[in-house]
């Protein structure tokens, strides 16, 4: 890195006096995800890297910089080390940091915990066609349901969804509470 380039990517970096953590914090530009980026020689690059390579060495084909304070915005030269996507991934597994997403939390999730009790429910008075048509899924799906292949978390309708039948329709109750207990199981 060239001096103006130091000058200017230093002076995007904030040192902490009392810093317990002994982290560089980035304050310049960054990613949706928190790691710094400066534009060099037309370039955007992450910070990070950036500093690994000026302090340390040029990154290896194929390498990563990890960070071993797990603080996306550190650009502490003592705080990074090349490693493989895979080392990434052990490191987070073995610090519990990955998120499992389940459930009407995951991002391809179609309905919700709600919608699964009443399949359960419904599953008993309509076909698993009509149960498909009804809630945009397939009857594939709505049989997987009701068997407890999937959202398996949520087990077969607790006591707080309620069905009763008026004038030849179907209708559905929920109490609030165990409902709202429930979805923080």
């Amino acid at each position: 890195m060239d001096e103006k380039t130091f000058k200017r990517f230093m002076s995007k970096v904030y040192i902490p006096e009392h810093n317990e953590t002994g982290c560089w914090l980035w304050i310049g530009a960054k990613t949706c995800d928190d790691y710094g980026k400066l534009e060099v020689h037309g370039r955007t690059v992450y910070a990070h890297r950036l500093t690994y390579e000026h302090w340390h060495e040029p990154i290896e084909d194929g390498l990563r910089i990890l960070h071993k304070c797990d603080t996306p915005k550190c650009v502490n030269p003592d705080h990074l080390q090349q490693g493989t996507q895979a080392d990434n991934v052990a490191d987070m597994y073995a610090k519990n940091r990955q998120v499992i997403l389940c459930g009407e939390h995951h991002g391809s999730a179609k309905i919700t915990a709600v919608i699964v009790y009443e399949i359960r429910l419904l599953s008993s008075k309509l076909t698993y066609r009509e149960l498909a048509k009804q809630y945009g899924i397939s009857y594939a799906q709505v049989g997987r349901i009701v068997r407890g292949e999937r959202w398996k978390l949520y087990s077969s309708c607790d006591n707080f969804v309620t069905l009763t039948a008026e004038n030849g329709e179907l209708a559905l109750g929920y109490d609030v509470e165990p409902l709202a207990a429930k979805s923080l199981i």
